[in-house]
């Protein structure tokens, strides 16, 4: 697992901090979900996608990134929102 915090830029530096890194996201699709309560809690909204969804859509998981976007509706109460993105691609019919 490759955790990277990062921000969204138009523009990369040159010359970069030795602790930084520039890492673009490949273009994909995405499926994206919302998390709403607790950070704590995110483990149910990430079993929910990969349990549920991923088994019950037509979709599975491509491998390229799974993002974690906080914005202004995250805080650090039970009102606070933020979203789960994961790459996917149609399932492959096994044969």
């Amino acid at each position: 697992l490759q955790y990277i915090a990062g921000l969204q830029v138009t523009q990369v530096a040159d010359e970069l901090p030795s602790e930084m890194v520039a890492y673009t996201v490949p273009a994909a699709r995405f499926a994206c979900f919302t998390h709403k309560g607790l950070i704590t809690e995110i483990g149910r909204t990430v079993d929910e996608i990969y349990d549920g969804f991923l088994k019950t859509e037509p979709y599975e998981h491509a491998g390229v990134a799974d993002i974690e976007l906080y914005d202004d509706r995250f805080c650090m109460g039970d009102a606070s929102e933020m979203e789960y993105w994961i790459t996917i691609k149609p399932k492959v019919e096994s044969q």
